[in-house]
Parts: structure tokens; sequence; C-alpha cells
């Protein structure tokens, strides 16, 4: 399961205006996912969840500050939801996301 990113470095505020539209978005359907936020190559943020485009469209519409700073989100769907629990707390121990905390339930 390969990422799909989603791009616009060059403009950080067309990037957060974009995210309040994946709600409605058919690339962003139901289905145990996890994505990650970008600045460059770092990660910050990791989550996951079962509607995604429902999620990065509220984390942008709250102005979460990883969504502010983020320059591009990453998802990777899984095959359950086992799975996507399971990669989620992978990453988060392996690139410390700055706005992670390790153990605490989102």
């Amino acid at each position: 399961n390969a990422y799909m990113a989603v791009r616009y470095a060059a403009d950080p505020d067309r990037f957060l205006a974009r995210q309040a539209t994946y709600k409605r978005s058919t690339a962003f359907r139901s289905g145990p996912c996890t994505y990650l936020y970008r600045v460059g190559m770092e990660i910050i943020y990791v989550g996951r969840s079962d509607e995604v485009g429902r999620r990065l469209s509220n984390h942008a519409l709250r102005r979460k500050p990883w969504v502010v700073e983020a320059y591009s989100v990453e998802v990777r769907r899984h095959g359950s939801l086992g799975d996507s629990l399971v990669h989620e707390a992978r990453l988060i121990a392996t690139f410390q996301p700055k706005y992670n905390v390790v153990g605490v339930s989102r």
C-alpha cells in the first residue's frame, strides 16, 4: 500500500484551504487509513481514521497546528482497522513526530 500524497508546498494557504474540502473527495473514501503531515522530509504528525477525508477536513477547519505548519499530507489505506492501528503506532515510535504523544489516543 503506497501513500497518496497531496502537496502544495509553494502555497501553504492553498494547501490549508484544499484540506477543508477532503470530506467531499472521492479520493478519500471510508476505510482504515493512516496519514502523515510533513514539512519537507520531517514527519510532524501521524494519525489514523476510518473516514480520512472527514478527519483531514476537521483538522483543517479547526486549524490544528500541524495542519497550519505542514506542506504536505500523505494517506495510506490498510486492509483492516488492526493494520492501521499497528502502522500508526510504528510510525509514531519510529519518527516521534513533534505533535504526537506516544501512547495517547486521539
